[in-house]
């Protein structure tokens, strides 16, 4: 499961790395970008390539070890929860009550728990 929840963790990154990759596609490939355009855009390409090869290495070898129903909804959870926390470190915002971190553990154990039980593996009865 630790293997899962790393390859959550590298999802993340490529996330965050695909925004300067479709900001810059289109001025760099049409000839037009700077180049420190094109710096920016193959880092975030080859970052973008790594990202991807390790994440189907890890879920191959998180698959071997655990059946994938339990594997996937452990990886989705740093997926889900990484965008609230850079949107509050990126703005130094505070949550506009002191509810919000419920909501977000809340929000976090809903859906591990949704995730597992939909991820169950169904039982056909023998006839």
């Amino acid at each position: 499961m630790l293997i899962a929840l790393a390859n959550g963790f590298l999802a993340c990154l490529s996330d965050f790395w695909i925004n300067p990759l479709l900001a810059l596609i289109v001025i760099v490939l049409s000839r037009h970008g700077t180049n420190l355009q094109l710096i920016i855009f193959t880092i975030a390409a080859l970052i973008l390539t790594m990202c991807a090869t390790v994440i189907t290495w890890q879920n191959q070898m998180a698959f071997i070890v655990a059946q994938a129903s339990n594997v996937v909804p452990v990886a989705q959870v740093p997926i889900q929860i990484a965008p609230i926390l850079v949107y509050f470190f990126i703005f130094a915002l505070t949550p506009p009550s002191s509810i919000a971190f419920a909501y977000i553990l809340a929000g976090t154990i809903l859906t591990i728990i949704a995730g597992f039980l939909l991820g169950r593996r169904q039982e056909v009865p023998n006839d």
